[in-house]
């Protein structure tokens, strides 16, 4: 890559993350979630998955009727420790995710030892509607297969018909159910256990005189929106309430009264033919919204009194050039017609006129705020625009208003060119307006990186950053990389680098340099790294336990090792790490680590970290 020049801009919170490839390694250093128990391998590990032995855990109903599609859900229980994940399986009712099904008397599963709850769901069949016993619950695997049975009955469903009057003949109306067991067509809903779950809800409808529902007992919430027919808004009454079902089928009867609707239409002026533009209604019952690309917005509204917003064909139409944008009416027994204006906005340009550039230099300058808007405008005073050209003027068409202004600097040879003004405001006032901006030029000069170590062709990289001038990155498949920049003081960073086999770090990997008046040239020695031991040794768990430890690289990247011996190992370059050992259950105890965490620094030679285990 040919020397780069810098693209000014404030690099934050860079980190390096060394990860070796070249030694074998016991622990991957990149984020994962909680390991797996039993596991022989890491998460995330390609090439396949070692979870540790595994166990059946069968779920055998009796009570549905022949074939019915019927689920369980398994979870580790959190409270025994880390979750046990299961990998894809195609055995016929059999699956490994939290949640399998069956349409056999069988569900299946393949468990590592650990504790874990469980939840059965309602089953709709045909019209009845069954509840399992039990619904839920806990089990263990510990070395052994498990059955767990399962009962279902059938739950009473019950008739819950809402009957109309009031409404023209074949005119289509709706209920909205919710409560405890409302679910999708008014069935029970399959899988929440509990009375007192208010989250589900069905609609039904029809065009007949009655909307009717099967549901088991319980208490239940129910709405009837408005309904529309001609020229009338029909309003229910009872409009909302709850019934109760408690045995036996229910009745409610609805009247629905009839409310005149009148026309309220807005009329506009001044938009040129086919813009589209919109308003919005609110009013003590809710609100509407309509939109048009002809002269008039339409509402069929009952009496009342409402609020009203116009907007125009674009976001941010300019306040003042609406009239009326805001207000508010009242329909009282006729139609109603509201005439919105449209003003033409004047617009003028602001031109920069450069001097001090080499002729034919491209430069840009950027525009925002005031009520910049329109053809690449944003609204409300946020909008911005970018403008650059190769001659000395830049323009910009703008309505009045006051704007900001920045103009970038340019780099051309050697040279680096510094605007004045940089940047500024400038106030558009029924008038054209011309800034006038001057560069002057800056001597530039090249820092340049020499590296050594590294086979041919190895990728490296580097940054360099200034505190008043922001950073720049720049990387090469050569053995140099350029950056060219004015006099000041640099800090600069390189990164590893790494082939198919090795990983190189720098030496400097850090440091600051001050350019005045001449090139500056870095030597930097690629190396690869020594890689040491780190090893957890536990004491106090029973013989075979599975249990983890982790190793963590300042907050940039984790390390798990899962083992049922008595010590896990990492292999790391030298640096601080945060290591940790997880909790274990073995026999329905939970073990902790005394310590559970320790801060180690590896330097230069291995580090072993004692930790005792015992009961919680």
């Amino acid at each position: 890559m040919s020397a780069s020049r810098l693209a000014w801009a404030v690099l934050v919170g860079v980190a390096i993350v060394v990860a070796a490839a070249a030694v074998p390694v016991s622990a991957m250093l990149a984020s994962h979630g909680p390991p797996v128990p039993g596991s022989r391998s890491l998460p995330g590990t390609p090439g396949g998955h070692s979870w540790g032995p595994r166990f059946v855990v069968n779920f055998t109903e009796t009570g549905l009727p022949a074939a019915t599609n019927w689920s369980v859900s398994v979870a580790p229980s959190w409270s025994a420790g880390p979750p046990a994940i299961s990998p894809a399986g195609t055995a016929p009712a059999w699956g490994w995710s939290g949640s399998n099904s069956s349409n056999t008397s069988t569900v299946g599963f393949a468990l590592p030892n650990g504790t874990y709850t469980f939840q059965v769901s309602q089953v709709a069949a045909g019209s009845a509607l069954y509840a399992a016993d039990p619904a839920q619950g806990s089990f263990q695997v510990n070395g052994s297969s498990a059955a767990i049975a399962i009962s279902f009955s059938s739950i009473p469903l019950f008739s819950v018909t809402f009957s109309e009057t009031g409404l023209p003949a074949a005119t289509n109306w709706s209920v909205t159910l919710f409560g405890a067991d409302a679910g999708f067509g008014g069935w029970a809903n399959p899988g929440r256990a509990g009375p007192d779950c208010y989250q589900n809800l069905t609609q039904n409808s029809s065009n007949t005189s009655t909307v009717g529902f099967l549901l088991q007992n319980g208490s239940y919430g129910f709405e009837l929106p408005n309904v529309t027919a001609g020229a009338n808004l029909y309003v229910a009454d009872p409009g909302a309430g709850t019934v109760s079902v408690d045995g036996a089928s229910v009745t409610i009867d609805v009247a629905f009264s009839a409310v005149p609707l009148f026309a309220v239409t807005f009329s506009e002026s001044g938009l040129a033919a086919g813009a589209f533009w919109s308003v919005q209604l609110w009013g003590s019952s809710g609100g509407a919204y309509n939109g048009s690309n002809t002269p008039t917005v339409g509402f069929e509204l009952p009496n009342g009194t409402y609020q009203f917003r116009v907007a125009g064909p674009y976001y941010g139409w300019p306040c003042g050039l609406i009239s009326p944008q805001f207000g508010s009416f009242t329909v009282n027994g006729a139609a109603l017609t509201i005439d919105i204006t449209f003003a033409t906005e004047t617009t003028y340009t602001v031109t920069f006129a450069e001097s001090g550039l080499p002729a034919g230099t491209n430069w840009s300058v950027g525009l925002f705020g005031g009520s910049a808007r329109g053809g690449g405008w944003g609204g409300g005073g946020w909008g911005a625009q970018f403008n650059g050209s190769a001659n000395t003027t830049i323009n910009f068409t703008v309505p009045d208003g006051t704007f900001g202004f920045f103009v970038g600097n340019v780099t051309v040879g050697s040279q680096l060119f510094v605007p004045s003004p940089a940047s500024g405001n400038v106030a558009v006032d029924g008038a054209p307006v011309t800034v006038d901006v001057t560069f002057a030029a800056i001597t530039l000069y090249n820092v340049t990186l020499v590296e050594s170590g590294l086979p041919n062709g190895t990728f490296w990289s580097a940054f360099l950053f200034n505190a008043t001038l922001g950073g720049a990155w720049n990387a090469t498949w050569n053995t140099s990389l350029s950056f060219l920049v004015p006099n000041g003081t640099y800090a600069f960073g390189i990164g590893p680098a790494a082939n198919c086999t090795t990983i190189f770090l720098p030496s400097p990997a850090s440091g600051n340099i001050t350019v005045d008046g001449a090139n500056v040239t870095i030597d930097v020695t690629f190396a690869p790294p020594t890689f040491y031991t780190v090893t957890v040794v536990e004491t106090g768990l029973p013989a075979n336990t599975t249990w983890y430890a982790s190793l963590e690289i300042g907050g940039f990247g984790f390390g798990f090792n899962v083992t049922n011996g008595s010590s896990v190992g990492f292999y790391v370059p030298n640096g601080t790490y945060l290591v940790a050992a997880g909790p274990a259950w073995a026999n329905g105890t939970v073990y902790v680590a005394s310590p559970a965490s320790e801060v180690v620094t590896v330097s230069g030679s291995s580090v072993t970290i004692e930790v005792t285990y015992s009961a919680a």
